[in-house]
């Protein structure tokens, strides 16, 4: 599944990044957020009168593709298991019907 993208390795980058977004959101400006609605008034009224004190807002970050080698290094072992699988299997079937056919 590693090797194809579609296990678990990306959706935890992607989760982890997600994360870690929130936070630099979270520092920047939903900290300064408050719950009191005078505050709140307040806070419009004093962005409206000036926009420049407004910290941009941060993109997101990029999701990064893990390297090939990294991959495989990861996944080395499913891909051993599912060779030996294949040659064991194929060694069975083959003697199985050899050994029916003579």
């Amino acid at each position: 599944m590693n090797l194809t993208q579609t296990g678990k390795l990306k959706r935890d980058a992607y989760f982890q990044i997600g994360r870690r977004y929130y936070k630099q959101l979270d520092e920047v400006y939903f900290s300064q957020v408050s719950d009191d609605p005078f505050a709140k008034m307040l806070n419009i009224a004093l962005q409206a009168a000036d926009q420049s004190k407004l910290p941009p807002i941060l993109p997101p970050p990029t999701l990064t593709e893990p390297s090939i080698s990294d991959t495989l290094r990861r996944s080395a072992v499913d891909v051993c298991l599912l060779a030996l699988f294949a040659v064991v299997f194929t060694t069975l079937a083959f003697l199985k019907f050899f050994r029916l056919d003579i």
